[in-house]
């Protein structure tokens, strides 16, 4: 089994670059509203300028490369899985048959269409997880849920969870990747064998990685109970957090590209391209 510590994505490199200044509740707005934008757009140009609008904000802000293809390799095989199935089942008259299969090239652009739309969900996600510390998440989370709180909604709750299982994620590889080692290191080979052998050596790497995770939990359970920490109890912040012009221009490019997407579907004739 191939290291796994590519996956960490949550991992914040402490730097003064202003994508990790940006307040979170802004970034968390701002891919929300980027994300709605992608799956909105109806057009080809419209989607293409909008994945290249994520790329250029990604290369402006000069983040690792490298943290990006960790936030896409996971839906990499179903944006593949999709396109696959669009291309040999999708509407439109067949143009083409290979044996009892046949495809059209509407369908294959559907298919393209919405792999893009998921691998840029995937970086539009890996944006926020890279430039955001999960308590600072967590904390952003709380904040926008508050409204919601007369309606019955535990904010606290959810963005703890949410908190709790983005810290999880670095956890999770690098404890797939300690055993992985250790069961080679005392000789097992993953990829030789037949098909129902290696599945059978993947259990008994599950097993002791569900038992892993459930003794980190169990710790981490204790220590909330040892720090006081109840349910429903209002917390204090250390830091005040204040909009500036930062978060205003970025909340409203974002806005902006979801309205243009928006009135593009409503209106075609107010589409550029």
């Amino acid at each position: 089994m191939p290291p796994l510590s590519d996956a960490t994505v949550s991992s914040y490199p402490a730097r003064q670059r202003w994508p990790y200044r940006l307040d979170p509740r802004a970034k968390l707005l701002g891919v929300f509203f980027y994300t709605l934008a992608i799956l909105v757009a109806n057009r080809p140009g419209l989607l293409l300028a909008m994945l290249a609008a994520g790329a250029g904000l990604w290369l402006g802000a000069r983040l690792p490369v490298r943290a990006l293809g960790a936030g896409v390799r996971p839906l990499f095989w179903l944006a593949l899985v999709v396109f696959t199935f669009q291309f040999f089942f999708g509407p439109g008259p067949p143009d083409a048959r290979l044996g009892p299969l046949s495809f059209s090239s509407t369908g294959a652009w559907l298919g393209l269409v919405a792999a893009l739309r998921l691998l840029a969900v995937g970086g539009a996600a890996a944006f926020l997880l890279v430039t955001t510390e999960p308590l600072e998440l967590m904390e952003a989370t709380g904040s926008l849920l508050q409204p919601l709180k007369r309606f019955s909604l535990p904010a606290e709750d959810v963005s703890l969870v949410l908190a709790l299982s983005l810290r999880f994620i670095p956890l999770l590889t690098a404890e797939a990747e300690r055993i992985s080692w250790a069961q080679r290191a005392r000789g097992l080979e993953w990829q030789k064998g037949p098909p129902w052998q290696r599945l059978a050596k993947r259990g008994t790497f599950l097993f002791p990685l569900l038992v892993g995770l459930f003794r980190r939990a169990e710790a981490v359970a204790t220590a909330m109970e040892a720090r006081a920490y109840r349910r429903g109890v209002a917390r204090t912040r250390l830091y005040t957090r204040r909009w500036r012009t930062l978060e205003a221009v970025f909340l409203v490019l974002a806005a902006a590209l979801l309205t243009y997407g928006l009135s593009s579907r409503w209106w075609p004739e107010l589409a550029l391209f």
